[in-house]
């Protein structure tokens, strides 16, 4: 499901936002493709945006830095949806090391991060981008 998601977010040219955002990274003449880890099968919707960002990062040539995670569901038309249990998963992010985590705008206004972890709340997936390439 998550593949469809990404391959339609890459192929979809009559969504306007969706193909002024890959029209600024130039993805719609590239074929991409994810490698997770041991083949394991993303079923998550939060994997949505970390896989954004890592394409865009590529197409950038910029870095993520190493202590920022990012945890998201994209919508088809770039929106950012809220993030299950995402305290939860914020709490786990710190005990692992991370000190930035880029997390949908929606989801995080009545959570309280961790000590040490800064939240950097985006509305679509472009700010996130911008965010974690920045």
């Amino acid at each position: 499901q998550r593949n469809i998601l990404l391959q339609l977010l890459l192929q979809l040219p009559q969504m306007p936002p969706l193909q002024k955002a890959i029209r600024s990274l130039e993805i719609g003449r590239s074929d991409c493709y994810i490698n997770v880890i041991g083949g394991l099968n993303l079923a998550e919707p939060s994997a949505d945006l970390p896989a954004m960002i890592a394409l865009a990062s590529s197409f950038r040539g910029v870095p993520v830095d190493s202590s920022t995670v990012a945890i998201g569901e994209a919508g088809l038309t770039g929106e950012l949806r809220a993030a299950d249990s995402l305290e939860q998963r914020l709490n786990e992010v710190r005990r692992l090391g991370f000190e930035r985590a880029i997390v949908p705008y929606h989801s995080s206004s009545r959570i309280k991060a961790p000590e040490g972890l800064t939240v950097l709340r985006a509305k679509t997936v472009r700010e996130a981008i911008d965010l974690a390439t920045q």
